[in-house]
């Protein structure tokens, strides 16, 4: 599953805030929608690591600092749309930290 995510968000790397990108990419309402386990948050763990070392460029926030902070930044934007914590609304985190500013 993260795999599967990380590909839309290359082809688009700024859903949340690159204009007509947004409109390729599915909605994070839509990603919420989809249910995950730990073990989609344990492959997109993954997946993001070799996604960074693949693409670095793709990557708004490549050092953990930044990473750490743009998620901190991206939860409490989109906490009123994320409701209650699930695995989803961290792989959803976790693959908006990257390019979140």
């Amino acid at each position: 599953m993260g795999s599967e995510i990380l590909d839309h968000w290359r082809t688009g790397v700024g859903a949340i805030h690159f204009g007509e990108t947004m409109n390729k990419l599915p909605t994070i309402e839509d990603m919420l929608q989809k249910p995950a386990t730990i073990n989609d948050a344990i492959t997109t763990l993954r997946d993001l690591v070799a996604d960074l070392k693949a693409h670095p460029d793709d990557w708004e926030n490549t050092s953990l600092e930044q990473y750490l902070l743009a998620m901190a930044a991206w939860l409490e934007s989109f906490h009123a749309k994320l409701g209650e914590p699930n695995w989803r609304v961290l792989v959803t985190a976790l693959e908006a930290a990257k390019i979140y500013e």
